[in-house]
């Protein structure tokens, strides 16, 4: 069972790019010996069901060596932010006024 931090983190590398812990970092980059020295007893026992996470949920571009995490980091700082009060066009609730024609 992963540990909530650190999905939290995953989840959030992954939607906004953002930089996370030692053992994040070191799982995301596919650095097993940084992830060992780094993560602590509850993480490392959980090692396996943390990297079925990462395969499972998140695209491989964001993770599996440095240089995919670092692009990503880096795509992600370059998009604009959007303020968490507006959202997208598509997600918003439709709102129908009835009229009624005598």
């Amino acid at each position: 069972m992963i540990p909530e931090h650190i999905k939290k983190d995953i989840d959030r590398h992954v939607k906004e790019g953002t930089n996370v812990g030692e053992f994040v970092y070191a799982v995301l980059c596919n650095n097993l010996k940084q992830a060992i020295f780094t993560g602590t007893f509850s993480a490392r026992a959980n090692l396996f069901d943390i990297v079925f996470y990462l395969h499972e949920h998140c695209p491989p571009e964001c993770w599996g060596s440095s240089d995919k995490v670092r692009i990503w980091i880096e795509q992600k700082e370059s998009k604009p932010k959007m303020p968490e009060s507006e959202e997208p066009k598509w997600n918003r609730k439709m709102t129908v006024k009835k009229v009624w024609l005598l």
